[in-house]
C-alpha cells in the first residue's frame, strides 16, 4: 500500500486563512453513519451544496464529505474563528485551482494527483518525502467542469474525505454513457502514525433512461476489487448503491455501499465516497471520473 499522508500535519493551517466566501447553499443531511466502540468516533456522510467566491470561478459545487465526529455537526463558518463545513470545501477549490492552473502535480491517468501542504503559497507538491504534507488530492477536468477527491486530516486528527464536482445540468434522458476515472482508498488503523492508501481505477455504466448504472472499481494488481450496480435519481444526479460486491482474491468478502454525485453539463463526471457494510468499517474508497465520449447503443 501506499503512504498517501503523515498523520501528524493538519488542514486546519489552510483552513484558517480562508476568506470565508463560500457560501452553503443546501445541507442534505447526514446520509450513512456508522457508530464505533471504544474511543473512535463516529464517521458519517454528509452531502452539501456551496457556492465558491468569483474569484474560484463562482462555480456551484456539490460535495460528499467523510468525516469523523459526524454526531457534532460542522456549523456553517459564520462566526468569527469558527471552523465551519464550508471552509473544508473551499480549501478544496483553492487546492484544485492550483492544479488545474499550473502547480506541482502528477499525472494519474486523465486527471492529475499531488499532495496538499500547509504552505498558503505553494500548497500542492508532488514530493511524497515533503515535510508539510497535510493530504492528497486528485482532480480532472477544468475550472468550468471539474471533479475530484481530497483526503486530509481535520480536526482532533480525524480524517475527511471529499468526493466533490461542479453541479449537474441537463442530464441526459435517453441513452447509456461510460465513465472512467481514478479509485482512491485510505485504510483506518487508529494504531499508525500514517494512513495507508492506494490508488486505482474505476469504470462505470450508466443508462439515465432506467435510471441505473453498474460500477467496477480496483487497485491494478491488488486481489481486491468492488463491482455491483446502484440506482439514478436523474432529477438530481444523486446515485446510491447499499449492495455492491467487495471481492478478495475471488471471494465474496463483504458488501459495499457508495453515495455519489453525477456533475457539470451533461452530467460529464461523476464522484463518489464508498466504504464497507460493517459496523466498524476498516477503510474509506472514493471515486472521481468523466464521461468517455463514446455512447453505448
Amino acid at each position: 500500500m501506499k503512504k498517501l499522508f503523515l498523520a501528524s500535519a493538519s488542514v486546519l493551517t489552510l483552513i484558517s486563512a480562508c476568506t470565508k466566501e463560500v457560501e452553503v447553499a443546501d445541507r442534505a443531511g447526514i446520509l450513512q453513519k456508522f457508530s464505533f466502540s471504544d474511543e473512535v468516533q463516529d464517521i458519517g456522510i454528509e452531502r452539501l451544496t456551496t457556492t465558491l467566491p468569483q474569484e474560484l470561478g463562482g462555480q456551484t459545487i456539490v460535495a460528499n464529505v467523510m468525516r469523523e465526529g459526524i454526531s457534532e455537526e460542522l456549523p456553517a463558518g459564520d462566526i468569527e474563528g469558527t471552523i465551519g463545513i464550508e471552509d473544508y470545501v473551499e480549501v478544496f477549490a483553492l487546492v484544485a485551482n492550483k492544479m488545474i492552473n499550473g502547480g506541482d502535480t502528477t499525472q494519474i491517468g486523465e486527471g492529475m494527483g499531488a499532495f496538499i501542504i500547509s504552505d498558503m503559497e505553494a500548497m500542492i507538491t508532488s514530493d511524497s518525502d515533503d515535510d508539510d504534507i497535510v493530504g492528497a488530492i486528485y482532480t480532472q477536468g477544468s475550472d468550468e467542469d471539474m471533479v475530484g477527491v481530497a483526503i486530509v486530516r481535520g480536526m482532533n486528527d480525524s480524517i475527511e474525505v471529499l468526493a466533490a464536482g461542479t453541479e449537474v445540468s441537463n442530464i441526459p434522458t435517453l441513452g447509456e454513457f461510460n465513465y472512467e476515472g481514478a479509485n482512491f482508498i485510505a485504510i483506518l488503523d487508529q494504531a499508525d502514525e500514517e494512513i495507508d492508501g492506494d490508488y486505482g481505477s474505476f469504470n462505470a455504466t450508466v443508462d439515465f433512461a432506467a435510471g441505473k448504472g453498474s460500477i467496477n472499481s480496483g487497485f491494478g494488481n491488488d486481489p481486491f476489487y468492488i463491482d455491483g450496480d446502484f440506482t439514478v435519481d436523474t432529477a438530481t444526479g444523486i446515485f446510491v448503491g447499499d449492495d455492491l460486491e467487495l471481492i478478495v482474491e475471488d471471494q465474496l468478502a463483504d458488501t459495499v455501499t457508495i453515495h455519489g454525485n453525477f456533475h457539470g453539463a451533461g452530467a460529464a463526471g461523476m464522484t463518489g465516497i464508498y466504504t464497507p457494510n460493517v459496523a466498524e468499517p476498516n477503510f474509506i474508497g472514493a471515486i472521481a471520473g468523466t464521461q468517455v465520449l463514446d455512447v453505448v447503443d
